[in-house]
């Protein structure tokens, strides 16, 4: 057994709220696809009122992205906010 005197105690601060982020980014996805999935089932376009849903989506995915420290998850939502654009334009 190592001895007890020679073993140190190291403390890691956790977040504040650890489930936070990704409730945020889930829950910005499920605007997203929300809005898409009406658009589809209506065969329209994009309107205004979706496209507000889709930017508050990505504003959700961008701050649970930010408060994770997670770049790859802003950089995949920047693309998916291109593909979605592109997809949905008029």
């Amino acid at each position: 057994y190592p001895d007890p005197a020679a073993v140190r105690e190291v403390a890691v601060s956790a977040p504040f709220l650890p489930w936070l982020a990704p409730a945020c980014i889930l829950a910005g996805a499920a605007v997203q696809l929300a809005a898409l999935a009406l658009c589809r089932a209506d065969g329209k376009n994009l309107t205004a009122r979706r496209a507000l849903a889709c930017a508050a989506g990505a504003l959700l995915v961008f701050a649970g992205a930010a408060l994770d420290r997670d770049v790859t998850v802003g950089v995949g939502q920047a693309l998916a906010c291109v593909g979605i654009w592109f997809a949905w334009r008029g």
